[in-house]
């Protein structure tokens, strides 16, 4: 025997899809709220954690590359994730023209573990341009015995042999020494006097020229004068 079906009437089916409707936006607003909360709660947590800015490649730098301000810059880090040997802006003057021993990613930070250690500037650094530096051994030159001293200034005369006669002129005035031996102007030091065999001099690529010919031809004598004298030797 087949039994009938029991079929709600429409009305109460409309109410029941109605409310399992609501119920289901009910949970889904309430599941959007915790999301919302939540991703709000991580902003501001990101929002009160310490940064610290440090220097980072502007683009990608080779090996070899000397830093500037062109390919550098700044960014924001939280500073619990900042290397403890990032370079940091009030530093940059420090490696301002320094030189990379590794390459660099765009964005990488620049660390000092990175960086080529600095040399010593070059002698030929402290010759200003346009000027030459000549050295002469100190046998050629009266060196006041040992008295001279890097940052000296000094007057050379020339005596020549003329036609039997000896003649005695002021070949060079003003000439500033640049180092005796080994020690140069910025590495010179008090205390007791070492021995040289050289004096190197600054002068004009003209003035090279006369010391050389003067010395092949003749005799030279240094004379020692005051940083401060302006008067020509006679």
């Amino acid at each position: 025997m087949r039994l009938p079906s029991l079929r709600l009437p429409a009305f109460k089916t409309s109410w029941l899809l109605l409310l399992t409707a609501i119920g289901a936006g009910l949970l889904a607003a309430f599941a959007a709220s915790r999301y919302l909360s939540g991703r709000m709660a991580d902003i501001e947590a990101r929002g009160k954690a310490r940064t610290v800015s440090v220097v980072v490649a502007r683009k990608d730098l080779p090996k070899g590359a000397a830093l500037s301000a062109d390919n550098v810059a700044v960014r924001m880090v939280p500073q619990e994730h900042a290397h403890s040997g990032a370079i940091l802006p009030e530093q940059f003057d420090r490696i301002d023209g320094q030189v990379l021993a590794f390459p660099l990613k765009s964005g990488d930070a620049v660390l000092w573990s990175l960086l080529e250690p600095r040399r010593p500037a070059t002698f030929s650094a402290r010759v200003e341009e346009g000027r030459r530096a000549i050295t002469l051994p100190v046998d050629d030159i009266n060196s006041m015995s040992g008295m001279l001293e890097p940052g000296d200034v000094i007057d050379l005369m020339a005596t020549l042999d003329q036609q039997g006669r000896k003649r005695t002129f002021a070949l060079l005035q003003g000439a500033r020494v640049l180092a005796t031996g080994q020690r140069a102007i910025d590495g010179a030091a008090g205390g007791e006097r070492k021995h040289y065999s050289t004096v190197t001099l600054d002068v004009t690529p003209e003035q090279a020229r006369e010391l050389i010919s003067a010395r092949d031809s003749g005799k030279l004598t240094a004379l020692l004068r005051n940083p401060r004298d302006g008067i020509a030797a006679a």
